[in-house]
């Protein structure tokens, strides 16, 4: 998916590609999901939209037994989301995310797990 997008990187090292183009701070768990978390990688902006993209899309089939999706939008703000879901949920739904796709996030999944251990979110 978006190998495309380093392949014609493959000849400079990440940390020179990322130097050549406009990059942006992604929070690697959503501040809508859980606020005042610090935790970002920055992502070459390219990449951050389809980051969020691929999240949006994952996220929408998150469904709770009210028939509630987890995607943020205009009448599902983080407040609802926040309400709707448990910390414990909202943090399975981003540990899911980066098993299925931190191989294209490896950065973010890495730090998603560093700085969230399930035991943080337990019994909530």
């Amino acid at each position: 998916m978006l190998e495309e997008y380093w392949e014609p990187l493959r000849e400079e090292s990440r940390e020179t590609a990322r130097s050549n183009v406009r990059t942006e701070e992604n929070h690697v768990f959503p501040q809508f999901m859980l606020p005042g978390n610090t935790a970002t990688s920055p992502m070459i902006d390219v990449i951050h939209r389809q980051f969020h993209r691929d999240l949006n899309q994952f996220l929408r089939q998150q469904i709770n037994e009210f028939g509630q999706h987890m995607r943020p939008q205009r009448n599902n703000a983080g407040e609802m989301i926040r309400q709707n879901w448990s910390e414990y949920s909202r943090w399975s739904a981003m540990r899911e995310f980066y098993n299925r796709f931190g191989k294209i996030y490896r950065d973010e999944a890495e730090l998603f797990f560093r700085s969230f251990p399930e035991q943080s979110f337990c019994g909530k």
